[in-house]
């Protein structure tokens, strides 16, 4: 069964298999890893210059921020190892790098695209990074010549974020309270009154001034 290898689990061992012939000019070495598994990689983020070429199915991959990524590093030098040993074993081929000027191809036959939320996608605008899971499955033998046959099982991109027309947040101004209800009536003046009338008819008559003034006179005027 197939498993992922991570770059820093990554080796440039390699198992030479048995040879397969299609034709006289086409051959097919496979080649294996240290324990006899298909030899697939999960890259480090990685650009991707170009985007797809469609009408290729391939993608180039470019090995530029090598500089700022031990991950990368080690990755571009084992891959340049493996080139080496199959250049040592094939000295009467012309063996084709797959690493030319920090760049490589790979072929997208089946390839799955997902972006940062792990939703499909079909496309990837140039100048990208992303993540690829990569599989070398062997070499490619056409009369005196070799190619590296290295495919894209899978990529992870960072997409762009594409806001909507409008994407302003709104702060909410909260609305006024509402008005106090109106003051009602004052019945303090009312109630007083009352009372005072009440005191009053509890006491007795009210009499004026003028009408005790009157009294005392008609008082004087009665002869005892």
């Amino acid at each position: 069964m197939s498993s992922i290898t991570l770059v820093s689990e990554f080796t440039d061992i390699i198992k030479i298999k048995t040879n397969l012939k299609y034709s006289n000019d086409f051959t097919f070495v496979p080649i294996r890893n240290n324990d006899n598994k298909d030899i697939i990689v999960q890259t480090t983020k990685i650009l991707i210059p170009y985007g797809i070429d469609k009408m290729n199915e391939t993608i180039d991959v470019s090995f530029n921020n090598i500089d700022n990524d031990p991950k990368m590093k080690k990755l571009y030098d084992i891959l340049n190892k493996i080139y080496s040993k199959i250049l040592k074993k094939y000295k009467k081929y012309n063996v084709n790098h797959f690493l030319k000027d920090k760049n490589m191809r790979l072929k997208l036959l089946n390839c799955k695209i997902f972006n940062q939320k792990r939703q499909e996608i079909k496309t990837i605008p140039s100048y990208t990074y992303g993540e690829l899971i990569i599989n070398l499955s062997g070499l490619w033998i056409v009369k005196d010549k070799i190619w590296f046959n290295w495919k894209a099982l899978q990529i992870k991109i960072d997409e762009p974020i594409n806001l909507q027309p409008y994407s302003f947040i709104n702060k909410n101004i909260p609305k006024p309270p509402p008005l106090p209800p109106p003051p009602k009536k004052s019945t303090n003046k009312i109630i007083i009154r009352k009372n005072v009338k009440k005191q009053l008819d509890d006491n007795g008559p009210i009499i004026s001034l003028d009408e005790v003034k009157k009294i005392l006179n008609n008082l004087n005027k009665i002869k005892i």
